[in-house]
């Protein structure tokens, strides 16, 4: 009986189970005849006492300082099959008596066969080796796993055999390496090394244990399986006993197999699942999955799953082209029936992995266990994915070559996958489309900054393009009620559409990047307010200055509860009364247009309605006119980057890739340097205005984050601006009351934040201006100052005074709502 083998576990077929309990209790006693496995302390002499006797039995021994080899050109012993001669061996022996011992590896023993070690460090596999080899093992022990010596087939090179989620389990030595042997010293434990069972100088080589190909592997197959773990654990072992009685039985008898597996339950093993081995390994042979050609190479025809590749977390990518989707699939769902017929019909599997009765007839079924074992291997032939390769709907660059994804059909040479689950037809013509006359219509509302509907005009022509952009600003378009904010975003959407995504101001960051996906498609958020929740705004915006360089992913959720990562390339566009949240990080990504209220002149207002209504005539054909222009914007935005005025260069390049957009939208044509630096003198001051937001001075910043803040539905500078505007009056109003539970009071022509105050630090939690950082911040706005201490609906504090002026264009409560 072996000696890593017990009774503990009734094994079927007669075939002893291996139990852990056991397998780290391995005899370590000395060989009692020759003196080589003696227990030598630190003193002995491993390398002089043993070098001569293993050179003599056929062995190439060689001098080590713990396990690596003072000597050079060690390796000549196992490519020319000799040993060092007896000078050599004398000179070293002299030199380095006291030296551990180490054996060359990797020499022919006969033609068909070489010396080599199986090097175990788990130990729940050691029992593998016996229950794959048989009892009459040749085994060194040093601190952990086990060593075994074998003839192995010629063919076989050194190897790391790796679970994929245990680690490295197994080092298969043999040309080109060398291991120690006792009595050397084990460099960490200061203990020998030493032999269990029959020392290797008890054994003449040819009588060592063969290891065949097929044994090689079936221990392969066993390590790098991703079932093994489960059944090591002993927790719900059927399905990954089940898995794995299939994958091995190409590579052994029934009985060799069940040894196997058997060796890997836990000690006290009690479940069923053991006693069911044989049934599974003779069930998976009688499906034919120990026939090679079975499992052939998968052909998915012209409309089956596409393997693509699989992913460090054990799943496998497809993909779909009659539903022009990527999917992930875990291999429980591949090898089930019902998670293949999610991904073709029956027809089509049962044609390629058919079913048979006992007569041999076909039932029209399929075998789902061949049929997903197959999709695996494919997937693994494919190499590791890189969700990065996949792109969805909207216009993309592959080097200087443009690829138009929005029906599905991309070029067969595409470097990337490209998906469309939902196509876009564009159904207009480019012919008709006036762009001056749409530059003449977004200057019709009272912009802050006249030169700013150009720079709106340059996203709204690159945005249906964004995927060919390497940098994509961001748009955030300010104004109060009855600017023409809305009707603008509505005109806009229309004349971008199908292809713009119109989502809700509250939606949120999960929300957008679900909708949203691989495609890189422009996204319009109107109305984006603060509902009380600063971190949804905040989550948004992180995505969109993600978007900007699509340097980052986002996980996106699928059913199978795992994700799949894609980058967003997509051009956002918000809209909201207020810029509530758009700080240092953020003002380097998103330029804010500001809108001012107009003098409501009829004529003018019927003229903005009336246009914004006919920008839905133009679309699609405005997206045709950006499309046909994707292949010159690359060289139009690095020409306009190269002559704007020195600044901040995240600044300038968004900037230079607006007025790209808007020169190749207005001239039709890819601009020259001298086109570039014409324009950039030409709208200089527009530049220059952008460029403040990126000053280094947080004061505006952190006031917008206080004015955002909700109290009741209102915002703090809602509630605010209604007290500028009652004057006298405002002491009567409930909501600028309530302002002084959060710190804050509308002293005389301003309001006091305090210094200090639990309301306040609530607000600023998690941002730059907590513990009270507010406070310095607030001082630097124009007009501020310190303030004697005042009550606030409980202790005083001292606080910081901003003038009423800071509240203008920001719209009050209407009238009878407070």
């Amino acid at each position: 009986m072996s000696i890593w083998r017990s009774a503990a576990i009734a094994a079927p077929m007669s075939i002893p189970a291996i139990p852990r309990a056991r397998r780290h209790e391995m005899t370590k006693r000395p060989h009692d005849e020759s003196g080589l496995g003696r227990s030598s302390s630190a003193k002995g002499k491993p390398f002089g006492d043993t070098a001569r006797e293993f050179q003599e039995n056929g062995y190439a021994p060689i001098p080590l300082n713990g396990k690596q080899p003072l000597v050079t050109q060690w390796q000549s012993y196992s490519a020319s099959n000799s040993r060092p001669s007896d000078s050599t061996l004398r000179s070293w022996i002299r030199n380095f008596s006291g030296a551990n011992i180490g054996l060359v590896l990797g020499g022919l023993i006969d033609d068909a066969h070489r010396l080599a070690v199986i090097d175990i460090d788990d130990e729940r596999f050691v029992g593998m080796l016996t229950a794959i080899l048989g009892d009459d093992l040749v085994v060194k022990k040093g601190k952990k796993g086990a060593s075994a010596f074998v003839r192995a087939h010629a063919e076989l090179k050194t190897s790391r055999l790796t679970s994929p989620t245990l680690g490295h389990v197994v080092d298969f030595l043999s040309n080109k390496s060398q291991t120690v042997v006792p009595p050397s010293i084990h460099p960490e434990t200061k203990q020998p090394y030493t032999w269990v069972g029959r020392s290797l100088l008890d054994v003449d080589r040819d009588d060592l244990p063969e290891f065949s190909l097929r044994n090689f592997n079936l221990m392969k197959t066993i390590i790098e399986s991703e079932h093994t773990a489960a059944i090591l654990e002993g927790d719900t072992t059927h399905w990954p006993v089940l898995q794995l009685s299939g994958q091995c039985v190409r590579h052994g008898d029934d009985e060799e197999i069940v040894a196997a597996i058997s060796s890997l339950f836990p000690a006290g093993y009690d479940g069923d699942s053991l006693k069911e081995l044989p049934g599974m390994v003779a069930d998976a042979r009688e499906k034919g999955w120990d026939n090679p050609s079975d499992s052939s190479d998968y052909d998915p025809g012209d409309a089956g799953p596409r393997p693509l590749g699989y992913t460090e977390q054990h799943t496998y990518i497809f993909y779909l082209p009659t539903r022009r989707q990527v999917i992930q699939l875990s291999p429980q769902q591949l090898t089930t029936p019902a998670g293949l017929l999610g991904l073709e019909e029956q027809e089509f599997w049962a044609e390629r992995y058919p079913k048979f009765d006992k007569n041999g007839n076909p039932t029209g079924g399929f075998t789902s266990l061949i049929a997903g074992n197959s999709l695996m291997k494919a997937c693994r032939r494919a190499g590791p994915f890189n969700m990065a390769r996949v792109r969805g709907r909207g216009v993309w660059r592959e080097g200087d070559r443009i690829i138009v994804n929005l029906t599905g059909d991309v070029p067969e040479d595409a470097k990337n996958v490209y998906v469309s689950f939902d196509p876009v037809e564009l159904d207009g013509t480019v012919s008709g489309i006036n762009t001056s006359g749409i530059l003449d219509a977004l200057s019709l509302p009272n912009w802050r900054n006249p030169g700013d509907p150009l720079l709106l005009l340059g996203w709204m022509f690159l945005a249906p393009i964004c995927g060919v952009l390497d940098w994509r600003p961001h748009i955030f378009i300010v104004g109060a009620r009855n600017t023409g904010k809305t009707t603008l975003v509505n005109g806009i959407t229309k004349l971008l559409s199908p292809l713009a995504v119109s989502l809700d101001g509250q939606s949120t960051e999960a929300g957008i990047r679900q909708t949203v996906g691989p495609d890189s498609l422009p996204i319009i958020l109107d109305e984006f307010e603060s509902d009380g929740k600063t971190s949804r705004l905040l989550s948004v915006l992180k995505l969109a200055r993600s978007a900007s360089s699509a340097e980052g992913y986002v996980a996106r959720g699928t059913p199978e509860g795992r994700a799949l990562q894609f980058s967003i390339r997509s051009a956002f566009l918000f809209a909201a009364i207020n810029p509530t949240i758009v700080g240092a990080a953020d003002a380097t990504r998103i330029i804010q247009l500001h809108l001012d209220r107009h003098d409501d002149n009829p004529e003018v207002a019927r003229a903005f309605n009336q246009a914004m209504q006919e920008f839905e005539q133009y679309a699609p054909g405005w997206i045709k006119g950006a499309i046909s222009f994707a292949p010159q914007v690359p060289k139009a935005v690095s020409t306009f980057i190269g002559e704007m005025p020195p600044g901040d260069s995240r600044h300038n390049k968004n900037i230079a890739t607006l007025l790209a957009g808007a020169f190749l939208a207005l001239e039709g044509r890819t601009p020259n340097p001298l086109d570039a630096a014409a324009w950039c003198e030409k709208y200089f001051d527009l530049i220059e205005s952008h460029a403040e937001p990126h000053k280094d001075d947080d004061a505006e910043d952190c006031l917008n984050l206080l004015l955002a803040a909700m109290n009741e539905g209102d915002s703090f500078g809602t509630i605010l601006a209604t007290a500028a505007q009652q004057g006298s009056g405002h002491n009567a109003l409930p909501a600028v009351d309530a302002l002084r539970n959060h710190g804050i009071k509308w002293v005389g022509d301003g309001f006091v934040v305090a210094n200090k105050h639990p309301g306040l630090e609530a607000i600023f939690a998690k941002t730059r201006w907590e513990g009270n950082g507010w406070s310095a911040s607030l001082l630097r706005i124009e007009g501020a100052v310190r303030r004697e201490p005042e009550r606030f609906n409980g202790p005083r504090h001292r606080g910081v005074f901003i003038p009423a002026s800071v509240l203008d264009g920001i719209e009050p409560m209407p009238r009878g709502q407070y």
